[in-house]
């Protein structure tokens, strides 16, 4: 799940020593991925269009805040 990242600061304040594993995918992977998935209805999570290209880019800066500010070791493949 794209928003799992949200838990990173907590994962790391919660268990510092934790191994955290972030799976990188391009954004085309992720809007067409996300598209196809039939989400509750209940739970306000963009599918499509402009609301899920922002999402999107709002999960992408969040990683990127987290890359920063977290000690964390990275391996890129």
């Amino acid at each position: 799940m794209p928003l799992n990242i949200v838990w990173a600061g907590l994962i790391h304040a919660v268990l510092p020593r934790a191994t955290l594993i972030h799976c990188r995918r391009t954004p085309i992977d992720i809007a067409i991925s996300i598209h196809r998935t039939y989400f509750n209805p209940y739970t306000s999570f963009p599918t499509g269009g402009d609301a899920l290209v922002a999402a999107i880019r709002a999960v992408e800066r969040l990683t990127a805040h987290w890359r920063r500010v977290l000690p964390l070791s990275v391996s890129s493949r």
